[in-house]
């Protein structure tokens, strides 16, 4: 339990250091929200940064199955979100923009995207939240893609669309990085000193 604890701040950690990153103006995505933490820790770096964020989420579960790495499951439905998270997402996040339904079919007109957190588990997910904001994203803006390393899916979307060199994989805390007009993410990331 203790280790969950340590590789979910890592995890957090990364994900904000790659944030502050993203090209100076554009706007940060969330698709797969759950409960909201990672959302809550964006919308405190949006705030100061004065950008826009869009979360997207279902509140209801996943709406495709998909299969983990390590525990075999149909996933659908699983990690429901009770109907309050929204509501309390909604209170304690004003002036964030949270749309509720199957993404991409729920999205709404954004701004250019500097940086997109993606955390929806199955392949169809993946698959279309990429087909859909990869167009929108601003040159050397940063894709996360947080269940790259837990579930089966995830992993084939991302590696059929970007053909993801090992080395861009943060094998640690099971996340993959893609940065628009980028040939190697990971000299980036390097670069940039942020570690896993």
């Amino acid at each position: 339990m203790a280790d969950d604890r340590v590789n979910a701040r890592r995890r957090v950690g990364f994900m904000i250091r790659l944030a502050k990153r993203a090209p100076m103006d554009g706007a940060f995505v969330e698709v797969g929200v759950f409960r909201g933490k990672t959302a809550r820790m964006l919308y405190i770096l949006t705030e100061r940064m004065g950008r826009r964020l869009y979360l997207y989420d279902t509140f209801e579960g996943h709406p495709y199955p998909f299969k983990r790495l390590k525990e075999p499951t149909d996933g659908i439905g699983c990690h429901v979100p009770k109907a309050k998270d929204m509501a309390r997402l909604e209170h304690d996040l004003p002036g964030c923009s949270i749309i509720k339904g199957v993404f991409p079919q729920s999205a709404i007109e954004m701004q250019p995207i500097a940086f997109a957190h993606v955390d929806v588990d199955s392949y169809q997910s993946t698959r279309d939240t990429i087909d859909h904001l990869w167009p929108l994203m601003q040159d050397k803006g940063i894709m996360l893609f947080d269940d790259y390393g837990k579930h089966f899916g995830c992993r084939q979307a991302v590696d059929e669309t970007f053909h993801i060199p090992e080395r861009w994989v943060y094998s640690r805390i099971r996340r993959a990085v893609v940065i628009k007009g980028v040939a190697d993410a990971h000299m980036f990331v390097k670069r940039w000193r942020i570690r896993a």
